[in-house]
């Protein structure tokens, strides 16, 4: 089950609601991404993949590669530099994320990111109980302006 759970979990591009809206503060557009996945599975064990770093590699092969993550879970304040690499095919990029907050009484994780031909990527991630097992809420708001 833990397998079947990595395998989907990200894997939601065919769920993916998008909404643009302009800044008022800004002369450019930011665009707002929200991805929604139920599953049968527990929130806090579901919160728990969301939140580490080797699931993260399995759930993102065929994406994008990473040179090297930190081990474990994400942490507050953490922040680290990695080179990424688009599909594992494109030339590796620099990349920055630094993590807000990563609650996990609440289950909600807040990152702030940029690199790979994003110019700035907030990034909010939920876990809720739902009646049949959990929802993972991705909300992304990407300035991708140069």
């Amino acid at each position: 089950m833990v397998h079947e759970l990595i395998a989907t979990l990200w894997g939601l591009f065919g769920q993916l609601q998008m909404r643009q809206h302009v800044d008022s503060n800004w002369d450019h557009r930011v665009k707002k991404v929200t991805v929604i996945s139920d599953y049968a599975a527990h929130a806090p064990k579901v919160w728990a993949l969301a939140t580490d770093y080797g699931a993260l590699a399995k759930i993102m092969k065929g994406y994008a590669t990473f040179d090297v993550l930190p081990s474990g879970r994400t942490k507050t304040g953490q922040r680290m530099d990695v080179m990424v690499s688009l599909f594992g095919k494109l030339p590796q990029q620099p990349y920055f994320m630094e993590v807000l907050e990563c609650d996990d009484e609440h289950m909600v994780l807040r990152s702030l990111e940029r690199g790979a031909g994003v110019k700035n990527w907030q990034h909010t991630l939920t876990v809720t109980k739902t009646e049949t097992g959990s929802r993972l809420t991705d909300e992304i708001e990407i300035d991708a302006a140069c």
